[in-house]
């Protein structure tokens, strides 16, 4: 649902954000993020480069409390090499929790050949995460475009405030009505509420709407006027 929305609108995933505690000793992401990010390098893998090599330009965000500024939040993007990435594919890279810097390579089976893997000069079946990871410079355009023109309406899965069919009315009765039918509807989670409660087609119509700019159809206007009466 939230992927057609996203391609009605023009967008593109390109990676995911999470958030944590700070990590012990300056630790920048633990054994299982290192394997989490790269299972969804994976997953997001494409031979679209002009070499047609398999890559991937999938980036994860870490959001952590930092300690240098008074705990505010802190939010360092990252991605892990291909190595990484080929270890977890071919089942080769694992965790513990007994182990928090480092992931392991696990034993060969019988008739089964593994490589050493050097750390330092000599051979480790332990390898810290932080040989893995790789840092992503993260900037802000020169012009800002903006495609959403409101963020009013409730996020999802807030267990404190679920949202409601009387939210529509809430938000509708906020935006005046002399803004441009799109603009009225271009809010995100707006739209994925109208995704779930009424139906994607819906949603995917007003989303193209809101791409493009253009008037929504007199229909679909009519029965939000109904329903936020």
């Amino acid at each position: 649902r939230v992927n057609r929305i996203a391609e009605a609108l023009g967008l593109e995933c390109i990676g995911w954000v999470f958030t944590s505690l700070p990590l012990e000793d300056d630790l920048l992401l633990s054994p299982e993020e290192v394997l989490r990010i790269a299972r969804l390098q994976n997953e997001h893998s494409t031979d679209a480069h002009f070499t047609r090599y398999v890559l991937s330009k999938f980036v994860t965000c870490a959001v952590r409390p930092d300690p240098a500024n008074n705990g505010a939040p802190s939010v360092n993007p990252f991605m892990v090499s291909e190595q990484a990435c080929a270890m977890l594919r071919d089942g080769i890279l694992s965790s513990a929790p007994s182990e928090r810097r480092a992931c392991l390579v696990r034993e060969a089976k019988t008739d089964e050949l593994i490589p050493d893997f050097v750390v330092e000069g000599r051979s480790d079946k332990k390898i810290a995460t932080d040989f893995f990871i790789v840092r992503v410079n993260d900037t802000a355009p020169k012009k800002h475009q903006r495609m959403f023109t409101h963020a009013d309406f409730p996020r999802e899965n807030r267990p404190t405030h679920p949202q409601r069919r009387e939210d529509l009315k809430k938000y509708f009765n906020k935006i005046p009505k002399s803004e441009p039918s799109w603009s009225r509807f271009a809010d995100f989670h707006l739209l994925l509420y109208i995704a779930k409660e009424i139906d994607v087609d819906t949603a995917v119509a007003i989303a193209e709407c809101v791409r493009d700019r253009k008037d929504i159809p007199e229909g679909v206007t009519f029965m939000f006027n109904e329903l936020t009466q």
